[in-house]
């Protein structure tokens, strides 16, 4: 971390970090999908309350509960990087995205949450693919997962995502910004995981 820094800065930086972490960002998808920003369709209030809650719990609590089950039973960082807890905490990612886009294999109206569950789970993939050879931004790659998501569901004509998209790609920048600050990442790693994020949400939306 910059010490030079401001602490409101640090702060800000540190804020956006934890609301736009990489497990929080399946979340706002759906919201976006819930909302209607992201789909033409129109969801009753208990089906969008239970797509959301759904999400959160298998998305969010699953992994952050996975997470602090491995440091209770002794299972810490192994190096500097806490690698091997970080890949733990990936597999069990692609566990709850895959699982997540199956608990909703039933319900026809969510077809668009099944794909964007799966866009997930392959970039999270990607990501642990990278971990042997070139780690990537998860905060970034993530974020950009969702900018590859809304760019292609624009592209299809749902204009209500143009603002959203516009806010997303601002916020990649503050996000990018707020990586390099309080971290190690190096620039190449935040912009190459936007980039590959992007690109691998945008194939998967074309062949799911």
């Amino acid at each position: 971390m910059n010490r030079e820094q401001k602490p409101f800065v640090r702060h800000l930086f540190g804020g956006v970090s934890l609301l736009f972490h990489p497990l929080t960002m399946a979340v706002w998808m759906t919201l976006l999908v819930m909302l209607g920003v992201a789909s033409p369709l129109t969801y009753s209030s208990p089906l969008g309350w239970y797509v959301v809650g759904t999400v959160a719990f298998m998305t969010l609590f699953v992994p952050l509960l996975f997470r602090w089950l491995l440091r209770l039973f002794g299972v810490r960082r192994n190096d500097a990087d806490g690698r091997h807890t970080q890949l733990l905490t990936m597999l069990m990612m692609v566990f709850c995205y895959t699982t997540c886009g199956w608990v909703f294999e039933d319900i026809v109206l969510l077809y668009l949450m099944r794909k964007v569950l799966y866009t997930f789970t392959a970039s999270v993939v990607v990501a642990i693919v990278f971990e042997f050879f070139y780690p990537l931004s998860h905060h970034t790659m993530m974020l950009g997962s969702v900018l590859g998501m809304m760019w292609m569901l624009l592209l299809v004509g749902n204009v209500a995502l143009l603002v959203p998209f516009i806010i997303g790609i601002l916020l990649a920048g503050v996000l990018s910004s707020a990586r390099l600050s309080l971290t190690d990442c190096k620039v190449g790693a935040v912009v190459w995981g936007l980039l590959v994020g992007f690109a691998i949400s945008a194939i998967m939306l074309v062949i799911i």
